[in-house]
Order: C-alpha cells, then structure tokens, then sequence
C-alpha cells in the first residue's frame, strides 16, 4: 500500500472492496465476508443472488454474479439432500450448473436454468466459485424448491 495515496499496489484504495470467504443468507443472496483477503495482493468481491428465491420446479430460476471483471466463474445448484444439479454422472441433472467469464466493463455475470419437474422440494443453494489473478471465492446462495401440488415454499 502506497501511504501517500491509500491505494494498493493495483491502484485500488486500501478496503475500498469486501474480500474473504462465502457468506449465505436466507434472502436469496450471498457475498464474501468484509475484511478478509486471500494471498493475492488484489482487493476484489463477490455478490450473487439467485431469482426467484422460490421456484416451482418445471420453471426457470437466475443466478447473477457481480464480481471483477474478466473474473472466471463457475456454479453448481445442489438440491436438497445434497444432490447435485449437474448433469450426470457429476450429478442428478436437476439442472443449474455452467461456467464463463465476468463482463470486462462491469464484472456482472448471469445464467438462467430450468429446474427439472421432478427436483426434489425443499432448501437449495447455488454454489459459485470465481477465480481471479490466482485467487478463488466461494460464495453459497439459498433459494427453495417449491412442493409441487402448492406451489408455496
């Protein structure tokens, strides 16, 4: 850090951006823990969240991802019970798994997925990992599969 400027060796101010380890939260989003950072002199954050919070299988859900830019990311929905949504033999083909690259103007990312009809009802999470300058974030996003004869969470 540069104590004339208060700005990191990348040009960043010093605590300007969240770093550190996931953070889930029951409202459909998720971002890395303040203050803590990884061994990469880069500050950097991630933030996503996961619309509708509540699902009905059959339907679309949305994960968007918010982090710097050119970042490398990637995400897995693991439904309840702990299976995972990737296609088999990775997983049970629930749906909710793919891979890309942030935006280079403003790090947003999102994917949209159908969940399948029969995925099992009850509490899921979206798993995104992102990578950058030799550092990785993880962050678990909540959303629930709705029960499919009430179609309420």
């Amino acid at each position: 850090m540069n104590p004339a400027t208060g700005s990191t060796s990348n040009g960043v101010p010093a605590g300007s951006h969240p770093a550190g380890a996931s953070n889930g939260s029951s409202t459909g989003q998720a971002s890395d823990v303040p203050g803590q950072r990884g061994s990469s002199s880069y500050v950097w954050s991630v933030t996503a969240h996961v619309t509708p919070t509540c699902v009905v299988a059959g339907r679309t859900a949305t994960v968007t991802v918010k982090t710097a830019r050119n970042a490398a990311l990637a995400y897995v929905a693991v439904y309840a019970g702990e299976k995972s949504g990737a296609a088999p033999p990775f997983g049970y083909g629930y749906g909710g798994n793919a891979d890309g690259y942030s935006s280079p103007v403003d790090g947003s990312w999102a994917n949209t997925w159908t969940v399948r009809a029969d995925a099992p009802t009850g509490k899921a999470r979206v798993t995104v990992v992102v990578a950058w300058h030799q550092t990785s974030k993880q962050v678990d996003v909540p959303f629930t599969v709705a029960d499919p004869l009430s179609g309420t969470c």
